[in-house]
This record gives C-alpha cells, structure tokens and sequence, in this order.
C-alpha cells in the first residue's frame, strides 16, 4: 500500500536560507532523504512530501557540501569547512578547511585597478617581501580569474601557496584568496582537490549591469 506522507524537516543545522539578504548568518548544512535508488532533497525547517509504501525504508544523509551566495558571489564548498564572517571594512568572508582557505573581501565603490595593488603591498610587508609572486591564471565556473600566486618563504614545514584574483562586481570590488598546504612535491592534498572541484563546477559571478 502507498500513501502521500508530509514530513516537516526539523533536525539541527547551522544557518538559515536568506544567504544574499542576511550575509551574516552561515550557510546551512544540506539533506536528501534517500529510498532506494530515489534521492529527494530536503530543507530544515520546510515540509516535504514523499510517496513511499508502509514498508519502505527512508534514510536520512547529509550532502558533501554546502551553498555560499555572498556579495554577487556564489559557489559550493565542502560541508565541513568552517564559516566566519567580519563586517569590518571590507567586508571580509572566510571558509576554512584542514588544508585549504577560501577568503573573500568585498570593497564597496572600488575598482580592481586601485584595490588590488594595495591589497598585494600589503601581502609583501605582511610576509616581510619574503615571497616568490608569480602570474597565474584559473577558470572557475565560466570565469576566467587573473591574479597572482604567492608562496610565502616561511621556515614551516608545510608549503603554503595563495593564489589571488580581483573580481569586478559592477561599481564594487572583491578580492578573492585561495590557499593551500601542499604535499612536498607541489601538488594538492586530496581535501584541497575536492575543494578545487567544487569550485571549478560551481563558482559564478553576478553580471553586474
């Protein structure tokens, strides 16, 4: 026998939905519920319907990323990434991983030409113009970036490179930074890979008009 159930989705998670309206509040942990081959996605606090049989098992996941939809910026990043937010000026979004970090500085009536040479000074007094700076160049999404990469001469034993792009968003500016811990050999750790593949699948920026 089947039968229509309505289910209200209350377990816990951090966050609510109004992301773009609201940039403050963290990105929510994401659900499906899952019969058997079936995957219905879920939201917290929001009533669903299923079609299911008495007998048929219902299981409960959590999806392997999440949503984040700041600034005219949006992309999915892995669930278990921290979120911090600082409305300073810039404004100033961070996503942190083991391995990797995902930063965001929105500047409010300013143009990439005049921020991001700033920006990269005070990248080279904060590493004490210890540094090698290179060119580089990444597609995300549909977007080509241009930016630079910097590899901090640090006396760790683990490799850090940034790699950071201006982003022009109509009138406004946002720095986006993105840093990993790299394996011995120059290469990515499999947390930064993951984190790297959601970005290049996901990432778009607002077309400001």
């Amino acid at each position: 026998m089947r039968c229509a159930i309505c289910f209200v989705a209350v377990f816990v998670c951090f966050g609510i939905w109004a992301q773009e309206n609201d940039p403050d509040v963290e990105p929510p942990h994401e659900f499906y519920i899952e019969i058997g081959e079936k995957k219905v996605d879920v939201e917290a606090g929001k009533a669903f319907k299923l079609d299911v049989s008495k007998e048929q098992e219902l299981v409960l996941k959590q999806k392997p990323d999440r949503f984040f939809n700041r600034c005219g910026i949006s992309f999915r990043f892995p669930q278990e990434y921290s979120y911090d937010f600082n409305n300073n000026k810039p404004a100033i979004w961070s996503l942190k991983g083991k391995q990797s970090i995902v930063i965001i500085q929105f500047y409010k009536d300013e143009i990439p030409e005049a921020i991001f040479p700033v920006f990269l000074k005070s990248l080279e007094v904060q590493y004490k113009n210890q540094a090698k700076t290179t060119d580089v160049t990444e597609t995300l999404g549909s977007t080509l970036l241009s930016g630079k990469s910097i590899e901090p001469h640090l006396t760790l034993s683990a490799k850090i490179v940034q790699s950071v792009y201006p982003i022009k968003l109509g009138d406004n500016t946002a720095i986006l930074l993105i840093q990993h811990t790299q394996k011995n050999n120059g290469t990515l750790k499999p947390e930064s890979e993951a984190l790297m593949k959601l970005l290049k699948e996901t990432f778009k920026v607002e077309e400001k008009k």
